[in-house]
């Protein structure tokens, strides 16, 4: 059932992190792992974000990776704007991103998808990111 519930979680592009360390608990202690090993400091587990917060969040990355120095400041605050956060919180998750720390699959390929756009000067993301006045 656990599988099943994980394969579905991919299926639509979402991950739980943790239904993986269950999972990973569970079959450590069927193959008789020493508890000492499989109490060990589990995997971080990153907060769950809703799509429309995780596009969001995703918008203002990639506007402020591919922004020219002199409008990083300015993005950093429409960006705070679009997102409902500070500057210094969305200064964070930029940090956050490029260190990968963010362990989101579909944030970062968002990301991606987003920043080729802005390097192509089109694509559907960019009309998004012209309302949050993210687009320089």
């Amino acid at each position: 059932m656990l599988a099943v519930t994980q394969y579905f979680l991919a299926s639509q592009g979402q991950e739980s992190p943790a239904l993986n360390a269950l999972i990973s608990a569970l079959q450590n202690t069927t193959a008789g792992i020493p508890s000492e090993k499989r109490l060990e400091h589990p995997e971080r587990i990153a907060k769950f974000h809703p799509l429309e917060e995780n596009y969001a969040r995703a918008q203002v990355i990639a506007a402020i990776n591919k922004a020219p120095p002199g409008r990083r400041q300015k993005l950093l605050e429409a960006g705070a704007k679009h997102l409902g956060y500070t500057t210094a919180r969305v200064n964070e998750l930029v940090k956050n991103y490029r260190k990968e720390h963010l362990t989101n699959s579909m944030l970062r390929s968002t990301v991606q998808r987003i920043e080729h756009q802005l390097d192509r000067g089109y694509g559907p993301d960019l009309d998004g990111l012209r309302e949050a006045n993210l687009l320089w």
